[in-house]
């Protein structure tokens, strides 16, 4: 049995950034051995796991392998992919320890914490007790959502586009903002609109998840839009 999906795994072009569309492969063989994450490493994949609490991804000829639950001292988290539409299911359940063990597998109970898929949700990360997740159906910018585990609800939504790093209580991303582009700062507008893109300005930004607090980081950028 093959069940497969589709993610958007992005690279840098000669500063462009451009997008693939892979299958995500769960492929299950005669002897009920599963080809997983770790699977795709043993046997040469590529590791696109990003450097925080994220799922992980290997990809290796042109599928990608994820291993989707994540967790950390206190939580673990199951998505559920949504076969008939875009976005995920999410599931939250809340540790007991934190060495318990828990089958990722999409069950839920009676003290769990679900988020029902709104507009093409995806589980994108945890930090301590705070769930990220990735909104979206094409190219950056997409959306930023983050959940607070304790009070078991959305507290902030933004767009965002890569990098994007999570450290302990703050995300620090790319986000656009409403300045006008031009060719000062955009020297490359011309280039862009010439290949069909639009432009935009980002702001290089950082959220402290314990405030909410929003800061820009002093860098700008030019960004192509598709």
């Amino acid at each position: 049995m093959l069940l497969t999906q589709k993610i958007w795994v992005s690279k840098l072009v000669d500063k462009i950034l451009t997008y693939q569309v892979f299958p995500i492969a769960s492929e299950i063989t005669p002897t009920h051995e599963t080809k997983n994450y770790d699977w795709c490493i043993a046997n040469g994949g590529k590791d696109r796991t990003p450097d925080f609490n994220a799922p992980k991804l290997c990809i290796l000829e042109q599928r990608v392998y994820v291993e989707n639950c994540i967790s950390n001292d206190q939580y673990f988290v199951i998505p559920k992919d949504l076969m008939k539409s875009v976005g995920s299911d999410i599931l939250v359940k809340y540790k007991s320890s934190p060495n318990q063990t828990i089958s990722c597998e999409y069950l839920k109970g009676n003290t769990d914490f679900e988020i029902k898929n709104e507009w093409a949700e995806y589980l994108f990360a945890i930090t301590n007790n705070f769930l990220i997740l990735d909104s979206g159906t094409g190219p950056y910018p997409r959306g930023l959502i983050v959940y607070d585990l304790i009070k078991r609800e959305k507290i902030y939504s933004d767009t965002y586009s890569e990098p994007i790093i999570v450290h302990d209580n703050t995300i620090d991303y790319w986000t656009e903002i409403s300045e006008e582009t031009t060719e000062k700062n955009c020297p490359k507008i011309k280039e862009y609109e010439a290949g069909g893109f639009g432009v935009a300005i980002d702001a290089h930004v950082s959220l402290n998840l314990s405030t909410l607090i929003k800061k820009e980081l002093g860098e700008r950028r030019c960004s192509p839009r598709q």
